[in-house]
């Protein structure tokens, strides 16, 4: 998978996963959270990785959700209930 918000690099055996929207301090929008799942699960699918480091870009780590992003497309319950559980599903993740 090719990232846009997500730099993804490797040094030994740590995993680095950087948010990489600086110019909005890595505030979470829905291809943010798709893509760092998917580095996560990359991450966990390498048997070289022992570590996973996270971080952010620029001057902030993550500064929460991306209040300026257009929800216009989710028009139902089912799919405000969807976005939720990616997000749930990415914490779960970086948990585990």
């Amino acid at each position: 998978m090719q990232f846009e918000t997500v730099l993804l690099d490797r040094k030994g055996a740590t995993t680095i996963i950087s948010l990489n929207r600086p110019d909005v301090l890595n505030a979470l929008n829905r291809p943010l959270i798709r893509e760092t799942r998917a580095a996560f699960e990359a991450a966990d699918g390498d048997p070289e990785t022992r570590v996973i480091v996270l971080k952010g870009e620029g001057r902030a780590f993550c500064t929460g959700d991306d209040l300026t992003e257009d929800f216009s497309d989710v028009t139902t319950t089912q799919g405000r209930l969807q976005t939720i559980e990616r997000l749930q599903e990415l914490l779960q993740r970086m948990e585990g």
